[in-house]
């Protein structure tokens, strides 16, 4: 191979400074995320907690790592099992929030596992910058999200080890959103507990962009979406969509959210037929250190309350 001349050492060079920038950019973007909002490659502190003890003598637990077909689309999951002996059992399918991975989730999730509440973690599909599943943020809508929660929630039913009677669904920001739109529209959804749920997404993509003539084909919030993940919320009511479901819902804000505003879940409690709002005072989007330990044994007294103990069996 000869030298490179003059032009093509000149679009070399473009080249990898377009790159260098491009990672700079991406970069800044993850730390700005992990930092301000738990998501990302550099997590809040909130994610170095050591699991919690929820019981005395906690159990041992096994880990799975997961995989769910979605019309040939692979959804990365993780499956956290107590080593209890019981044969037939209630599971908590549990969602990460925008531009956040179920890896966040990992010590929340062992928290419950310990306990004897076995959970499944996975990451959406397009939901992040370095999500397991599937990278391609620019494809991520609200319906993209929904219809892999519905994949996942199938393929647990199942199992054989899951009581189909005692399914629990919950999650962060987004993910706790996506389980408000799902859950009405399905039968099996024993009851669901939301952290901090994004129900005023819609209401800030319609003030964003008044008019879905003024959607733009791709935007950047924090990671590349496209007009998809814009359409598929400026079009929905989100409050009169999540009013049918029925069953119990524990709903933890912090009232300093500057994200998802407290009076979003104040509006959601409203309209449920069975809700519960926890308020954290002076919490904030993602909670730290005492509101993250509240949070979860509160979400576990909750599950607990809920459960129908006369099927439970060991072996």
């Amino acid at each position: 191979m000869g030298k490179l001349n003059h032009n093509q050492r000149l679009i070399i060079s473009i080249v990898c400074i377009v790159v260098f920038f491009t990672l700079c950019i991406f970069l800044s973007v993850e730390v700005y995320m992990g930092v301000n909002y738990g998501t990302g490659i550099f997590p809040t502190a909130s994610c170095y907690h050591s699991p919690i003890d929820l019981l005395n003598e906690p159990y041992e637990i096994e880990t799975t790592k997961l995989s769910f077909d979605n019309n040939g689309d692979t959804i990365k999951g993780t499956l956290y099992m107590p080593k209890d002996g019981r044969e037939v059992r209630e599971i908590l399918i549990y969602t990460h929030g925008y531009n956040g991975t179920s890896s966040r989730l990992k010590n929340f999730a062992k928290s419950f596992a310990y306990a004897g509440i076995a959970v499944v973690t996975f990451d959406f599909r397009y939901g992040a910058s370095l999500s397991r599943s599937d990278i391609r943020t620019w494809k991520m809508s609200i319906d993209t999200e929904m219809s892999d929660l519905n994949v996942v929630i199938d393929e647990v039913k199942k199992w054989d080890f899951v009581n189909k009677d005692e399914i629990y669904i919950g999650g962060q920001s987004l993910g706790g959103l996506v389980c408000g739109l799902v859950a009405p529209n399905r039968d099996d959804i024993k009851a669901m507990c939301l952290c901090y749920p994004a129900f005023d997404e819609a209401d800030y993509i319609r003030d964003r962009f008044p008019s879905e003539d003024d959607i733009p084909n791709y935007f950047l919030e924090y990671m590349l979406v496209g007009k998809d993940y814009l359409l598929s919320l400026h079009r929905r009511d989100i409050y009169e969509l999540i009013k049918p479901y029925e069953g119990p819902v524990l709903i933890i804000h912090g009232t300093e959210d500057d994200d998802v505003a407290y009076e979003s879940s104040v509006k959601a409690c409203e309209g449920y037929n069975d809700a519960t709002l926890v308020t954290i005072e002076g919490a904030g989007h993602g909670f730290g250190g005492e509101d993250w330990v509240f949070a979860i044994k509160t979400i576990y007294e909750f599950i607990e309350d809920h459960i129908d103990k006369s099927i439970i069996t060991i072996t």
